[in-house]
């Protein structure tokens, strides 16, 4: 299987507050991968490292099978990210927003790729609208958009489902689920939905106190009969 995250005994403090201790996972292309944990166990700091907006105090990374120091531009960009919610200029349409990042990373490519992200995310309807009319969900969709358009191999999403009613949820999930089987993406997505997380990721990492106290395969634990959220629950607790 082809490599795309490998974490081993990241560490990060900040002050006195150990926030990573020591944490591992493996990640492997074509996955849906959850992450789960309380909050403060160090989900969003883990993801801010992988992007670069924080940096470890030790341990390693590995992206697409380089070490973090030979990545290379083009590497970096096969990985797009949502981490908190995703802020737009509420005075612009989605497309517009849309137009202005590709032009922000040098994405050389014509507008038409443009409606067609928008198309697969299921936002064509309201490309010309401006964002500040948009729901949560609606702007969900479109930080999706975003993290499609220079075609990244990998997406992370950091609690994605906040403040989503079950429609806009599930919504996203089908999104997600097409992404991944139609489109190869890999994933890795933090939630405290976990009802939901269940029913797409392929293995969850459950991170409790910095540390990853256990990676499960979903597959396994349905051929055991084992009710994989009460499972996921008392051992996040």
């Amino acid at each position: 299987m082809q490599e795309i995250l490998i974490v081993e005994k990241l560490k990060k403090i900040y002050g006195k507050n150990i926030v990573l201790d020591g944490f591992d996972m493996n990640l492997y292309a074509g996955n849906i991968y959850g992450l789960v944990g309380n909050n403060g166990a160090g989900k969003t700091t883990f993801m801010r490292i992988i992007m670069g907006l924080a940096k470890e105090n030790s341990g390693s990374y590995r992206l697409f099978g380089k070490n973090k120091e030979e990545l290379l531009l083009t590497d970096k960009r096969k990985v797009s990210a949502i981490i908190e919610t995703p802020t737009f200029y509420p005075h612009l349409t989605g497309y517009q927003n849309l137009r202005i990042h590709q032009m922000e990373i040098g994405d050389k490519t014509d507008k038409q790729r443009i409606l067609e992200i928008l198309k697969k995310v299921g936002m064509s309807e309201s490309a010309n609208k401006k964002t500040r009319t948009y729901s949560l969900g609606m702007k969900q969709r479109l930080g999706i958009a975003r993290a499609l358009i220079p075609d990244s191999e990998f997406i992370i999403l950091d609690e994605p489902t906040n403040g989503l009613d079950p429609a806009g949820i599930a919504q996203l999930s089908n999104l997600i689920l097409d992404l991944n089987k139609n489109y190869g993406k890999t994933f890795l997505i933090t939630s405290h939905h976990i009802a939901e997380l269940v029913n797409i990721v392929d293995k969850i990492g459950i991170i409790k106190d910095g540390k990853m106290n256990q990676e499960v395969i979903c597959s396994e634990l349905n051929e055991k009969g084992i009710d994989i959220e009460e499972y996921i629950m008392s051992h996040i607790l």
